[in-house]
């Protein structure tokens, strides 16, 4: 027989705070990841708010990462630094993200 055990934590803050803040922070470490001068950083292409149809109100993003400089150095030798970027396209619809 298994016994289901329910645990609640209450918070200090609502959803809608927690989600702002999430948003916030989110943001504020791609603009530090940015600013950062060796090559390496993001490029953020669109933040925008957006409506998605199965998850509801959110906000869509698309960002290049720049990673050359932050590969190992055999890796390097081998790729080109063009061929170095990762590309995300995410929704933060909360709790939901895609």
């Amino acid at each position: 027989m298994v016994v289901m055990v329910e645990f609640r934590i209450p918070m200090p803050l609502t959803t809608e705070e927690y989600r702002i803040g999430n948003l916030f922070t989110t943001a504020k470490t791609t603009k530090l990841e940015a600013q950062r001068s060796e090559g390496a950083g993001i490029e953020v292409i669109k933040n925008e708010p957006c409506n998605h149809p199965k998850y509801g109100p959110g906000q869509y993003t698309l960002k290049k990462y720049y990673i050359h400089d932050k590969l190992p150095g055999w890796l390097r030798t081998i790729l080109p630094k063009a061929n170095a970027v990762l590309v995300e396209e995410s929704y933060n619809c909360f709790p939901y993200v895609r």
